[in-house]
């Protein structure tokens, strides 16, 4: 299969070549040729029932991962719905779908964030190559999108230490770091096709070992420690649970002081949300999800490794605070002495600059 790129049209959607025959066990037909370029929008939305009714209109279309709690906006058909949290657990995840290897072409897909995961997922709707065939022994890549897969599921905290895809997983986040693509915070929806293709062509050169971009991903990781010293608020006493206040993601940042914790409480002070994990991902007894809508109500979203407050609302360290404690009843190691820590730990989060009231939920 030719490597082929994205690219955007004067009407400002994403323009991929189409294939003409595609072979359900092989992939595309060689000798098929190309049809004329096919156009695609991609929207991006926080609230489930806007993104729907954006859509209703296109034919077909298809949704990545537009997952909301426990709410799904499923594409056109089965076959252009990607998702795999919460009930749809057993569905691979859409960076290495095999249903979508080689095309289905939408007018549309619809996205409730950005990852890694979900944007393999757009690649391959809309039939440029994810680095080869279906085939494993085929996939010059494969080990990439298995890689992303294994962390979207499993954790950042779990990616191997040393590897080139390892380098490249990196250099994908110092990337993404600097282009974050986020749902508008009214629910309203934004088409972010641009910014699909841009992401997309960043993909490609980091598989090509762009050595710009490898070195940024490198200077990322080492990047990392002071990270997690800087976010570092508090933790219980005997390492069960930590808290973190930064304006990147820290929730895979489970060690501190050479101890595992359990789970993570997390406020990004750049958005405002609070974004509660699970070392154990999703095989283990703690469902995080169900602890933030019990504390937020449904439109809280995730799954049981990892969940996050309801987009597009603002929240505080003294919000987050609550998160912990709930999270570390969850761990309920040493529990007296990490009531008399967390009583402590509540007046220092309270003093901390920029600190404002807690929302009445």
């Amino acid at each position: 299969m030719t490597n082929l790129t994205l690219s955007i049209s004067a009407e400002g959607a994403v323009r991929a070549p189409s294939f003409g025959y595609l072979d359900e066990a092989d992939g595309p037909y060689e000798g098929a040729g190309w049809d004329e370029s096919h156009l695609c929008r991609i929207l991006l939305c926080s609230s489930a029932d806007a993104l729907a009714s954006a859509l209703a209109g296109e034919t077909p279309y298809a949704t990545v991962e537009a997952e909301y709690g426990d709410r799904l906006v499923p594409g056109s058909s089965a076959r252009l719905t990607l998702a795999h949290h919460g009930a749809r657990a057993g569905f691979p995840c859409p960076c290495i779908d095999r249903k979508v290897e080689g095309g289905l072409w939408p007018s549309a897909i619809g996205i409730s964030h950005l990852d890694l995961d979900a944007l393999g997922g757009i690649i391959g709707l809309l039939g440029v190559s994810r680095g080869g065939y279906v085939r494993d022994s085929q996939w010059e890549w494969y080990g990439f999108w298995r890689l992303a897969a294994y962390v979207d599921v499993h954790g950042a905290h779990r990616l191997p230490d040393a590897g080139a895809d390892v380098a490249r997983i990196h250099a994908w986040w110092a990337w993404s770091a600097d282009h974050r693509v986020c749902a508008p915070r009214d629910g309203s929806v934004a088409d972010v096709s641009a910014e699909i293709v841009e992401a997309a062509t960043a993909v490609a050169a980091i598989l090509a070992d762009d050595p710009a971009l490898i070195a940024a991903g490198e200077k990322f990781r080492l990047e990392g420690a002071a990270l997690e010293a800087e976010s570092f608020c508090f933790g219980a006493l005997d390492g069960s649970a930590l808290l973190r206040r930064s304006d990147r993601f820290v929730n895979h940042l489970y060690v501190h002081d050479g101890v595992t914790a359990g789970t993570v409480t997390a406020l990004n002070t750049r958005t405002g949300a609070i974004t509660l994990s699970f070392e154990a991902g999703e095989r283990g007894s703690k469902d995080a999800a169900a602890i933030m809508r019990q504390l937020f109500g449904p439109q809280a979203g995730g799954r049981r490794g990892i969940a996050g407050t309801p987009r597009g609302r603002t929240f505080f360290l003294a919000d987050a605070l609550m998160v912990y404690r709930a999270a570390r009843r969850e761990q309920p190691r040493d529990a007296e002495a990490n009531d008399a820590n967390d009583a402590s730990a509540h007046a220092d989060a309270e003093a901390l600059r920029g600190e404002g009231p807690r929302l009445e939920l």
